[in-house]
Order: structure tokens, then C-alpha cells, then sequence
């Protein structure tokens, strides 16, 4: 029997225009608009206003880094001490709720973000960030955003960037919150280069790599296509610093775990210093083709992390494990792979590097002979470090510059085995210039899986890769796959949404810079198209029923459409339901009805309006024919609309609910 795709409500395609560049830039969080924007209360908001900064001597230090082939900044830090309590104003509704809003100013700023040193919410708060006209805002972010040390107290956090020079933070406390929340500034990051490249005309660091440099969708990643979900380009402190990579353990319980160097930890030790949560991760942040498009493509983000043990690499091999505190996985939209390792002694011959050169798209340099050690040297007993040195291939020669410290070395079984230190220290080469005598030096995490026989957890690899005590040699990469997804962001970027049952969406697809690969659903079991979603005049979208890593989905099983034409498809469960829920919109409880024409399982879940899952009420459970009723209290969840998606053996229908308080 076929699968379905099925698209409720009679869907039409609708031919048009849609322009929603923010959206591309999406961090964890639960979507929705600021209270303020919802509802009439007029207060005046303080106004921090952050010095003038010095562009002549920010641009002269950015070119020595560039000479000194370090990683691009994009951002000057603003050092501040401002919090909920210091700074700010708040405003009481009359419900008992209560809104803080704070200001900014950072004359000329292109965008500004922020680094908390302290971020805890209580359930049901919500914190947004908007410029001053509203066009672009973050948000909002929730209890699910939150890192605590090991007592219990809060870690920092960073945003994402907002556009423009002056921007707002809005914070949202229920008068049932169960304690109040803690917000801690710590710096405000004044953007002086430009990330989104709408302003052409200023500096950049999209397209800031050198011309030889090969983009990982040309032909040269066409099989490396899983192993580059994993690389992700590491941001801190206004700086797009270091490259990593998730890696897999024996275990394969999809831990997010991420190796990068030592050197990219700006003073983080897994003994001394392990709080990494102002670091930030960019996801997917690569062309949708071989060639760089005229803006830049879009990305995913995830925030903060614990250094789990390294070393330097004066006495090892330069290693750095993290634990991610925001799981990619929960990205809507984004299927992260857990790359696997090799860590024998001979790495054999053949791989590729997989990097970000100068904080730029994702790259791929590819290399045919056997790693030796620094500087030609044999590989004796057990090496600390590989040396490379990089093919011409199709498009180029890629090698790595600032910006690509802590990618993984990948050997010709797709597997990694080791991280970059540096390169360049036997050749003196700079980089593109003389590409064929460009080299790389990468630890190797056969030393540093006991790190020269290191008894502390924090200062070798083994204890987390293999936690499930095998004593394996090798390990292959695995993918996380999402059971459900919802997808409500608009996209007009290539991008690929797995899931191992249902997709369901509502969003518009545009054009944009997804040439030739264009939006892809690829679900196992159903895929729902529900109103409101449109793909423009232009726009490349399929949708499959393969489920997670599949490749061979029937011609009967998929939707196609490719700008030039309509898509119309209507197919109808096999079992008869009907749902109802009241009131709508619904002040603290809704009323839930649900009709059977014959017993079935059942499925009843409530979506926030960003598709994040905010609870389930019947989960997989035995139904006989008839009516069932339920009620969902909504008193601890904040004002906006929510999606209820109920599914009989299989069948999905959604219904849109608002909550006004």
C-alpha cells in the first residue's frame, strides 16, 4: 500500500512574492511576537546609549589579524553590568503579569547581540529582541534556553544578532512564574562588519576566503554530504573563531558532543574554566551550490557549552571536547550527523577536510596522499599530529586559514581522525597564494585518546567517546532523525527537513538562493501541507515519504514542484474522525472534542506557533469508537497562537488555537 502525502484543506500553491530575510537566521527558540506587540500599554523605555567605537583602529586590527591569518571579528564588546533589578522599567498588567523592557544605542551599529552572563527563565516566561522598527526581531526565548552549573545556578547565554543600531529587549513574566527570572548582561556586541550582506558595500565575512577555496556543495562533497551536517562554525566574543565537529560515541545515544582545539577556547579549561556558554554555533551555514550566491544563505544557531576535557598542544595534540548545552537536533528544519572516528595509529591514504576558512561558508579541501608526521616526518609509533597537503580538484585547491583551527580531518573510510592546529609552521606559505605548498596539521585523536597515558578524565578522549566501555577502533557517523517535525519558518534556502513520521507545514518558500536543490520534506510515514503554505514563483520544493536517510523514494510517493506550475493533491484518510475545540480563542482552558467513527490509535499534541512541542495529551493511546473530551489548561503558557494536531491511526488534521489572556 503507498504511502501519503497528504494535503489537507484542498492546498493551492499560490503564485507570488515573499520577502522574510530574518527568518533565515533561526535560533532555538519558540517563534511567536513580543507582548508589545499584541497589546496597547505605552511606557517610556530606558535607553542605554554605548560609546562611539574607534572603526579606523578597529580596521587596522583587523587587517594584522588577516596578515596573521587569524579568524575575522565581526563585533566590538561593549563590557557592561546591567540586569532585570539595575536597569530597565518594569509594567504590571492589570492580569497580574508583568513586562521589563531595556533599550539600546550603539551608534552605526550594523546589528547588535548579546552575551549573558547570567540567563534562567521560569516556565511560561518569554524574552524577545527587536530593532526599532520591529523588522527584524529573536525570539522568543524560553525555560528551554536555559544552562545551570552543577548547584543549580545560572550560566550566561548569547543571542543571535538583531539588525540595525538600535534594538529593545523584552521580557514577559506570567504572576504564576515559580520564581523570577534572571537576565544578566554582560556584553553588548556593537556589529561593525556586515553577516547579513544587504549592505554590499561594507566589510564582510561571507565570501572573505581566498579564491582557491572550494565550496563543500560543488562536486568535490557530492559524497560527503552526511559528514558536513556535523561541522559547525564556532562565534565568540563578536568573533567568528573556530570550526568543530559533533562526533559519535560507541554508545550512540546522539549526545551532542563537539570537537574542536584547544587553542579555539579563548582561556576555557575542562579543570579550571569549563563554562562555554556564551559560545555560539552556526549550523548549516554553507551555498546551496557550487557557487557563491549574491546574499548570504542562511543558517541555524545553537548557544553555550561545557569544555569536557582538552589539552594544549605543547605536551599533546591540541584537543578540545565540548558538550553542547542546546541539542542541534531540536533545530526545526535542520538534521544534524554525529560524525564518526578512526583512532588507529595509520590513518591510510585519501579524505578531506572540512572547514570554515576566515569564517566563511562551509569548505571542502581534499587530499589523496598518506599523513605523515610535521614536516614530512614519519608517523612513528603513536603520532601526535598529521601533516597534509591538499589536491587541485575540479574547482580549485581549498586549504584552511584562520577560522578553520579545530575541523576535522576526515580519512578516506569518511571518518575522523583528527583536528586542526595549524598549518603553514614547515612551509611558511600564505594560504591561497602558493596553494600546493599550503599545508595542514592536525592532532590526532589516537594520542589524545589516552593523551599519553593522562588518569584524568578531563585531559584524554576516551572516557567520552567510549562510554560504553567497547574498546572500539573505529566508529561510523550516525544522523539524528526527528520523530515529528512542524515547520513554520519561512526558507529561501536549500534545505533538507527529515523526519522518521510525520512533517507537517505552513510556511512560504521563496526563490531565494535555492537553485537547483530547492526545500525538501522527507518524512516516513505523512507529510501535511496545511493552509498557508505557498512555494513562489521560482521556488524548488519536494516532498518525499522515505523517512530519515533514505534515498529511494517511489515515483508515487513524492511531490514535486519546481516554480512553472500549480500542485493541487487532496487524499483523504481511511479513518473517519472529527475534532473540535472551544472556546477558541480560549482565556485558560480549552475544551477538546474528539469524535471516532471506529476504535483507533490517537495522538493528541499542542504546537507552539514555531512547531516547537509544548505537551502531549494522548500519546499513542487505544481509542474505542465515540466521543472523548479533554481539557488543556493554559494558564502557565504565554498569549499567541498554537497548533493542535491530532492523528488517528496515522491521519493527521490540525486545528489553529489562540490564547488571549
Amino acid at each position: 500500500m503507498m504511502k501519503r502525502i497528504l494535503l489537507k484543506n484542498c492546498l493551492v500553491i499560490v503564485l507570488g512574492i515573499f520577502v522574510a530575510w530574518p527568518s533565515v537566521y533561526a535560533q532555538l527558540n519558540i517563534g511567536g511576537d513580543p507582548f508589545s506587540s499584541e497589546y496597547d500599554f505605552r511606557q517610556d523605555v530606558p535607553v542605554e546609549r554605548m560609546p562611539a567605537i574607534n572603526l579606523a583602529q578597529l580596521r587596522a586590527e583587523d587587517e594584522r589579524d588577516e596578515r596573521n591569518n587569524e579568524p575575522p571579528r565581526f563585533g566590538f564588546g561593549h563590557e557592561v553590568d546591567l540586569n532585570l533589578y539595575n536597569a530597565g522599567s518594569w509594567y504590571e498588567l492589570p492580569n497580574g503579569d508583568r513586562v521589563w523592557q531595556l533599550s539600546f544605542y550603539c551608534p552605526d551599529a550594523i546589528s547588535i547581540n548579546f552575551l549573558f552572563e547570567e540567563y534562567w527563565l521560569p516556565e511560561g516566561a518569554v524574552l524577545y529582541i527587536y530593532n526599532k522598527d520591529k523588522s527584524h526581531q529573536i525570539g522568543g526565548f524560553t525555560a528551554r534556553n536555559n544552562k545551570v552549573n552543577a548547584d543549580r545556578s545560572p550560566r550566561g547565554f548569547a543571542t543571535g544578532l538583531v539588525y540595525g543600531d538600535f534594538v529593545t529587549l523584552e521580557y514577559y513574566e506570567p504572576k504564576t512564574a515559580s520564581a523570577p527570572g534572571v537576565i544578566s548582561i554582560e556584553k553588548v556586541v556593537h556589529g561593525y562588519r556586515v553577516i547579513d550582506i544587504r549592505k554590499a558595500n561594507a566589510q564582510r565575512t561571507y565570501g572573505g576566503s581566498g579564491n582557491c577555496q572550494v565550496n563543500v556543495n560543488c562536486v568535490e562533497g557530492d559524497n560527503w554530504q552526511e559528514e558536513k551536517r556535523g561541522v559547525a562554525l564556532m562565534v565568540i566574543n563578536g568573533t567568528r573563531w573556530c570550526t568543530g565537529s559533533l562526533i559519535n560515541t560507541t554508545c550512540g545515544n546522539f549526545d551532542p558532543l563537539f570537537l574542536t582545539a584547544d587553542h579555539c577556547l579563548q582561556n576555557r579549561d575542562a579543570v579550571t574554566n569549563p563554562d562555554a556558554s556564551t559560545f555560539s554555533f552556526m549550523w548549516n551555514y554553507e551555498t546551496p551550490g557550487c557557487n557563491n550566491p549574491g546574499s548570504e544563505p542562511g543558517f541555524f544557531t545553537t548557544s553555550g557549552a561545557t569544555v569536557l576535557a582538552n589539552d594544549d598542544r605543547a605536551t599533546s595534540a591540541d584537543f578540545a571536547l565540548l558538550r553542547l548545552d542546546e541539542d542541534p537536533a531540536d533545530l526545526s528544519g535542520f538534521t544534524p550527523f554525529y560524525n564518526g572516528w578512526d583512532r588507529n595509529n595509520n590513518p591510510g591514504a585519501g579524505g578531506v577536510g572540512i572547514h570554515h576558512p576566515a569564517g566563511d561558508v562551509k569548505k571542502i579541501a581534499t587530499y589523496a596522499m598518506s599523513p605523515t608526521g610535521e614536516c614530512g616526518a614519519a608517523n612513528v609509533g603513536l603520532p601526535r599530529w598529521f601533516e597534509v597537503f591538499w589536491n587541485t580538484t575540479l574547482n580549485g585547491r581549498s586549504v584552511t586559514e584562520g577560522g578553520s583551527s579545530g575541523s576535522p580531518l576526515f580519512n578516506n573510510g569518511h571518518r575522523i581522525i583528527g583536528q586542526l592546529w595549524g598549518g603553514n609552521s614547515c612551509s611558511g606559505n600564505p594560504n591561497c597564494s602558493d596553494p600546493a605548498a599550503d599545508e595542514g596539521l592536525y592532532g590526532a585523536i589516537a594520542f589524545s585518546w589516552n593523551n599519553n597515558g593522562a588518569t584524568d578524565n578531563r585531559r584524554r578522549l576516551r572516557t567520552w567517546l567510549d562510554p560504553c566501555n567497547t574498546g572500539d577502533m573505529v566508529i561510523d557517523g550516525t544522523s539524528a532523525c526527528h520523530t515529528n517535525l512542524f515547520v513554520s519558518d519561512d526558507l529561501n534556502w536549500a534545505v533538507e527537513f527529515e523526519a522518521s513520521s510525520t512533517i507537517t507545514a505552513n510556511n512560504v518558500i521563496t526563490a531565494g538562493s535555492n537553485n537547483g536543490l530547492g526545500v525538501r520534506y522527507d518524512a516516513g510515514g505523512t507529510v501535511s501541507l496545511l493552509p498557508g503554505f505557498t512555494a513562489t514563483n521560482g521556488a524548488r520544493f519536494h516532498a518525499f515519504i522515505d523517512g530519515c536517510g533514505g534515498t529511494n523514494p517511489r515515483n508515487d510517493d513524492i511531490i514535486y514542484y519546481d516554480g512553472s506550475q500549480e500542485v493541487v493533491e487532496t487524499l483523504s484518510s481511511t479513518q473517519a474522525f472529527a475534532i473540535n475545540a472551544f472556546p477558541n480563542p480560549f482565556s485558560e482552558e480549552l475544551n477538546v472534542e474528539l469524535r471516532l467513527e471506529q476504535a483507533g490509535t490517537v495522538q493528541l499534541s499542542l504546537y507552539a506557533a514555531s512547531g516547537q512541542l509544548v505537551k502531549t495529551i494522548w500519546e499513542n493511546e487505544n481509542r474505542d469508537a465515540g466521543l472523548h473530551n479533554c481539557r488543556i489548561d493554559g494558564r502557565e503558557l504565554p498569549n499567541g497562537m498554537y497548533f493542535l494536531r491530532i492523528q488517528v491511526d496515522g491521519a493527521t488534521e490540525v486545528k489553529t488555537v489562540t490564547l488571549n489572556r
